[in-house]
């Protein structure tokens, strides 16, 4: 019974996306299809054989003697009209429906009327052919895939009365160069420009306070500066841009996880004063980047935040962490010199594991806890200074692969107490000629 039931339902409904009120042919003879909307005005709706070649949508229709205003485009309306190419709009249409033009695969170009305020989720989703869009100065919002998949969109011009571009209105529009986004947007919502791979500029609006998730992921992005007003990076925001070489970051307080990911010749990049946090993997595999100097204001360095950045040189911690966090800097195998500040009183698990060249490393003595395997592998370990006055219990893993006669440096007369611990003990040239204030 329940599958006859959903059986006749999807009739139903098929019914009722091919009903329309009536039908009257335009100046070109092509038979349109109308709903009711109300007592003076009707919709343009979907024809049960298909909307073809040109067509032009009429500002008014006589129907029984009585004249309406044609005000809206409904829902699907010319979904999957895979011949339609080209479509005349009137001013008299106020709205256009949600995948209303959907899949219209010949569709080349459009003009949207003045009178059109919102363009509806999915309107031109899958048009394959659009290239070109002109989008009047009355539109505020761009819905949810708008535009996405419309991989011959090569150019667009966003007006300046637009102030919301929802998720994935622009994503896989693989044709899209450049585009500028005027500063009446406040909102650019996630996934918007997602995997435009074609994408190399982009100008941003000071209306801005974040960049939102995966929004400019996978595009081909040189270089990107951030607004003044932006305060946060979302998740992936930029991630898999393997062309971006160069980030100015301005004002921003958080980086979030995953932000910069796999961005493999990211080569310049320089962390604002008013940095907070950086997130889990936020820098992995930023291969380009040499050099990272952190500032006072950050607080939150995540987990595997620069791991796989393989030629990070130099790095600058700041006074103001407390953490170094599991495989943060896990295979940055060119750094060569290591200061832990002061206030830092953990080292995680895998923290500087596997940084090949690593010749010198410097130990506070707020340093309480040395995690598994967190200096593992630092072959080239010439000299490392730990200034803790109880030496902090380690295991076999933490200095693997590290020369035993490597220098270990200690505070003056403590020599014999390291020599005592366990582990500690497998450095065979212990020197107690710190000086510890």
């Amino acid at each position: 019974m329940k599958n006859i039931y959903l059986f006749f339902s999807l009739v139903c409904l098929s019914l009722n996306l091919l009903a329309s009120d009536f039908a009257i042919l335009n100046s070109q003879g092509k038979l349109i299809h109308y709903n009711f909307t109300s007592g003076s005005s009707v919709g343009v709706t979907n024809n049960p054989n298909n909307y073809s070649g040109s067509i032009t949508i009429p500002s008014t229709v006589t129907y029984n003697n009585n004249v309406y205003s044609v005000s809206s485009i409904e829902d699907y309306a010319f979904q999957n009209c895979t011949n339609l190419s080209s479509i005349t709009i009137p001013n008299s249409i106020l709205t256009i429906g949600a995948y209303a033009f959907k899949g219209c695969s010949a569709l080349s170009s459009i003009s949207l009327p003045d009178s059109l305020k919102i363009i509806n989720n999915s309107t031109f989703e899958s048009c394959s052919n659009l290239s070109s869009v002109y989008i009047p100065n009355s539109v505020t919002y761009i819905g949810i895939y708008a535009f996405s998949n419309c991989s011959s969109l090569s150019s667009i011009t966003l007006p300046n009365s637009l102030k919301h571009i929802d998720d994935y209105a622009f994503s896989s529009c693989t044709a899209l160069n450049s585009i500028i986004i005027p500063n009446s947007v406040t909102l650019i919502d996630e996934y918007a420009f997602y995997f435009c791979s074609n994408l190399q500029h982009v100008t941003l609006p000071d209306s801005i306070t974040e960049i939102t998730a995966n929004c400019f992921a996978s595009t081909n992005l040189s270089s990107i500066d951030i607004p003044d007003n932006v305060k946060s990076i979302g998740n992936q925001a930029f991630g898999f841009c393997a062309n971006l070489r160069k980030a100015n970051l301005s004002n921003v307080i958080n980086i979030d996880d995953y932000a910069f990911y796999y961005c493999t010749t990211l080569d310049s990049i320089i962390f604002p004063n008013t940095l907070k946090r950086i997130g889990y993997n936020a820098f992995h595999h930023c291969d380009s980047i040499k050099s990272v100097i952190l500032p006072n204001s950050l607080t939150e360095l995540a987990e595997s935040s620069f791991s796989y950045c393989h030629s990070l040189e130099y790095l600058s911690l700041p006074s103001s962490l407390t953490k170094i966090k599991p495989n943060t800097f896990n295979y940055c195998n060119n750094i060569k010199y290591l200061n832990i500040p002061i206030g830092v009183t953990e080292i995680g698990e895998n923290a500087f594991s596997n940084c090949f060249s690593l010749d010198s490393i410097f130990i506070p003595s707020t340093v309480q806890i040395l995690g598994n395997s967190c200096f593992n592998n630092c072959g080239q370990l010439i000299s490392l200074t730990n200034l803790a006055l109880t030496p902090q219990t380690i295991n076999s893993t933490t200095f693997t692969g590290v020369n035993p006669n490597t220098i270990l440096k200690v505070p003056c007369g403590y020599d014999s107490i390291y020599q005592a611990s366990p582990y500690w003990s497998s450095f065979t040239n212990i020197q107690d000629n710190q000086v510890v204030s």
